[in-house]
């Protein structure tokens, strides 16, 4: 498959290193080249270049393109770049529209310019959020397998059964799969005789009715009403969204920023605004805050959102959501007290290889101290794991296979008896630093995918 990408930023970074599982040609071209140094140049062809540049379209034979990913940070080149291609391709153009308030209007224009799916973070992160306070599992969980399989984490010292023991002695971790341990800021692959301490948190991956029953167990509740009272701190283009579609749900906005507030006020006028800080609104009525259904910290500044949610957590607020954009805080993203961290980049580049019809799931709320990800891959055929048990494999270290989905469908929870099958999907949990023993451990089959996934 051919991709051609106008415009480096967070969102096509991600998809190159994703797309390099596939061995997609993958082309990204950005009139800054500085705009280049957090990509990985071998996962990827890399040109600066002026986007309108006449012979640079001719150039990139784009005609046989089967994708076209528009995603620079400016809507008006955006849209005129949509334009421009679509005389050279027929191929799918996937269109990122920054602002949000001029986002019906793109719509009603979309088939005369001819974009295929206009991509906007705010309305995407929007339908995340939803998706998250409509969920009837109540925590924070990465889905994979098409909602078979879900990836949970769980601190032991909310369980005294867990405290000293090993792995393979937890009855109620027998139909899950401990997938990996954060030890005091390390990250650990377990096995069935690693002894838990009180201060690991584990991360849990299930088949997602084990994951149910799990949480009905351990997470101290078990009914989850529909959300019905929502607090939003922070006007954006997400609180825009979310009040334009969450109808079912009563919002109340806190904006600090007068002119922001006003904005709001006037674009919708039956929504709830208070203009004033998220913490003198909280001096005032501290019942109001704690009996809402979710509270959501969704201002432009990550510091602030973090702050928020240390807040809302001291007065005994159960479900948070913030918004955390910047890599820089992943080391601790899990410890906070959130259901659920959000990341527009992540989302948007999540919802381009959905649309691209890639099978792979990502890890969009767990971060794992920046240390690990999770990702799908489709094995080819001929593959030399077929029909070899997990045993078998005899995996390297910072490896785990935590799930397996067949070719019809089907999902299992592998243990070393499992053996893998033509055409399996497999779930893996792995550490970054251990690329290289996965890289020999395969000889050199699919080398040159497992490298760009296994990069620091």
């Amino acid at each position: 498959m051919k991709i051609i990408i106008f415009g480096a930023n967070a969102i096509s970074q991600k998809l190159v290193d994703v797309l390099q599982v596939y061995e997609d040609q993958v082309l990204v071209i950005d009139r800054d080249s500085w705009e280049f140094n957090n990509f990985k140049k071998r996962n990827a062809k890399l040109i600066s270049a002026n986007f309108f540049d006449q012979g640079l379209m001719e150039s990139l034979e784009i005609k046989d393109t089967d994708y076209v990913l528009i995603l620079t940070e400016d809507d008006k080149i955006n849209l005129l770049i949509s334009r421009l291609v679509r005389n050279y391709t027929k191929g799918f153009i996937i269109t990122k529209m920054n602002s949000y308030d001029d986002i019906n209007d793109i719509f009603d224009l979309k088939k005369s310019l001819g974009i295929d799916y206009i991509l906007n973070q705010d309305l995407e992160s929007s339908r995340n959020i939803l998706k998250l306070v409509e969920d009837d599992i109540g925590i924070k969980s990465d889905v994979f397998a098409g909602g078979k399989v879900r990836l949970i984490d769980y601190s032991v010292e909310l369980d005294p059964e867990f405290i000293g023991n090993k792995i393979s002695e937890i009855g109620s971790l027998s139909t899950i799969l401990v997938v990996g341990i954060l030890r005091k800021n390390n990250l650990i692959i377990p096995n069935g005789n690693t002894v838990l301490d009180e201060e690991d948190k584990l991360y849990l991956m299930g088949l997602t009715d084990d994951i149910i029953s799990f949480r009905s167990r351990h997470f101290h509740f078990t009914n989850v009403e529909k959300k019905k009272d929502m607090i939003i701190i922070g006007d954006s283009g997400i609180t825009r969204s979310l009040i334009d579609t969450a109808k079912e749900i009563n919002i109340k906005v806190i904006e600090e920023d007068s002119k922001k507030a006003k904005d709001l006020r006037n674009k919708y006028e039956d929504a709830f605004v208070i203009r004033n800080s998220f913490k003198d609104v909280l001096k005032k009525s501290r019942e109001e805050f704690t009996s809402c259904d979710a509270l959501l910290a969704l201002t432009s500044q990550d510091e602030l959102n973090i702050v928020t949610c240390l807040m809302a957590d001291g007065i005994g607020i159960k479900d948070i959501i913030l918004k955390v954009e910047s890599q820089t805080y992943n080391k601790f993203l899990d410890n906070l007290p959130a259901s659920a961290i959000i990341n527009p980049s992540m989302i948007a580049a999540d919802k381009i290889l959905k649309l691209m019809k890639k099978d792979g799931g990502m890890n969009l709320y767990h971060m794992f101290a920046d240390r690990a990800e999770v990702f799908e891959i489709t094995l080819k055929e001929g593959s030399k794991v077929e029909n070899l048990t997990l045993k078998e494999l005899s995996l390297p270290e910072g490896m785990i296979i935590g799930a397996v989905v067949r070719k019809d469908g089907s999902a299992i929870i592998p243990r070393g008896n499992s053996k893998i099958e033509r055409g399996d999907r497999l779930v893996i949990f792995f550490k970054k630093k251990n690329r290289d023993n996965l890289i020999q451990f395969l000889n050199g089959e699919n080398k040159k995918l497992f490298q760009s996934l296994f990069e620091s």
